[in-house]
């Protein structure tokens, strides 16, 4: 390789880099700047033009071949040249004629790339961090701490993931305070954790358009949440279609959801195959500082420290594989796994 007086690369001894042609096609150093690359093409772009030669054919062919170099060259020098004095469409114009090898779209290969590495980290991940999980989560002494916490943190994450879509998903014309923002009672089985965005009470029966059938459903509302009590329109607007479905049950995948005369009464969730947007909140009266529950509790109290439970019926809470058992309300007793949740407890 031979240098050119620029200092760049040649590939014939004693001959000009491209650059160094391209100026001198029109008539400047290789220290010219774009500002005189522009006034020197503007000169000799109406000394060259081949309107001024129409009287003689020959000096008008010189002229076209002429002007035809001035205009290669300055393509050349702007391409070099994408952040001063042009925009950057008309750089990427001129590179895809005057760099053959340059890609026409580099933003796709950007694209391409990021999304390569990004299911490449994706793998490695996969990879190395779930035989640790397992690996941690199968030991005896430190496993069911780790599970519980795990839990924990997976629960938080989806709930804020899950209520923007939610809050995402209302009508438009439906008021603010009709979601279910303020805490239900959660007090003596397992209807009373009720949506303030239940259906109107019989007594206070909807208003209907003119010429709507008596007895048509009301408007049906996308919830951030369902809860005991939510009827069977709000768990399919607010979770979609389910797997299946019988009279009294909706199933996703591994979860089920049970119904009672219209209205969610239990339900069964696998948070790691099927979660799904259920909540359970405690009543105003709960002490926010509560840590534990005991023998006598209320339902509110055991919310309140627990937490939703993945699995509820009329008298029972499952958190994992624990379960709090309840007779009119209030618990009477509880089963600890130590391969699943451990549930905080203390004696009164």
């Amino acid at each position: 390789m031979e240098l050119c007086s620029c200092g760049e690369t040649t590939d014939v001894a004693g001959a000009k880099c491209a650059r160094c042609s391209a100026l001198q096609t029109l008539g400047l150093e290789s220290s010219a700047t774009f500002g005189e690359i522009k006034s020197a093409y503007k000169l000799l772009v109406k000394v060259w033009h081949p309107d001024r030669f129409s009287g003689d054919e020959k000096l008008r062919g010189t002229a076209q071949e002429k002007l035809q170099a001035i205009n290669q060259a300055y393509r050349f020098l702007s391409s070099n040249q994408p952040g001063r004095g042009r925009s950057r469409v008309q750089a990427y114009r001129s590179s895809s004629s005057d760099q053959p090898g340059r890609s026409r779209r580099p933003w796709a290969q950007a694209l391409v790339i990021s999304a390569f590495l990004l299911g490449l980290l994706w793998l490695l991940g996969w990879f190395f961090v779930q035989p640790l999980d397992t690996m941690v989560s199968s030991n005896p002494m430190v496993g069911p701490m780790y599970r519980e916490y795990k839990v924990r943190v997976i629960g938080r994450w989806q709930t804020m993931l899950d209520s923007l879509p939610g809050l995402l998903g209302r009508h438009r014309n439906e008021p603010q305070s009709e979601v279910a923002h303020d805490p239900p009672a959660a007090e003596a089985g397992g209807n009373e954790a009720r949506s303030t965005a239940r259906e109107p009470a019989a007594s206070k029966p909807a208003g209907r358009k003119p010429g709507a059938a008596p007895g048509s459903p009301a408007k049906i509302r996308v919830l951030p949440y369902i809860t005991a009590g939510s009827t069977r329109g709000e768990v399919i607007e607010t979770l979609g279609t389910p797997t299946s479905e019988t009279e009294d049950k909706l199933i996703y995948g591994y979860s089920e959801l049970d119904f009672s005369n219209g209205s969610l009464v239990g339900w069964r969730i696998d948070p790691a195959r099927s979660p799904l947007r259920v909540k359970l909140w405690p009543s105003p009266r709960v002490d926010p500082d509560l840590d534990a529950f005991w023998i006598g509790s209320t339902k509110s109290e055991v919310i309140a420290v627990e937490g939703t439970p993945t699995f509820l019926s009329e008298d029972t809470f499952g958190y994992g594989k624990s379960e709090v058992y309840f007779q009119n309300g209030r618990v009477v007793n509880w089963k600890n796994d130590p391969s699943s949740t451990f549930l905080r407890t203390r004696s009164r």
